[in-house]
């Protein structure tokens, strides 16, 4: 049976029953419940996938004007 205060990552969705001592937890937003938690490393993931489609996205516009 889950912990309800347990945490629950919103990115891998992981709970820190599976997590080791070392992970590191973020509540980087005003967000509850599900939304509240993130390994630090799934966020940080998930920051440079965001960017390299802003880049991707920057690139074929810019092709596109030729």
């Amino acid at each position: 049976m889950s912990n309800l205060s347990s945490k629950h990552c919103w990115i891998c969705s992981l709970t820190d029953e599976h997590d080791d001592y070392s992970t590191i937890w973020l509540s980087p937003c005003r967000c509850r419940g599900t939304m509240k938690w993130v390994h630090n490393a799934c966020l940080q993931r998930w920051i440079d996938e965001q960017q390299e489609r802003s880049n991707e996205s920057n690139m074929i516009f810019f092709l596109s004007l030729f």
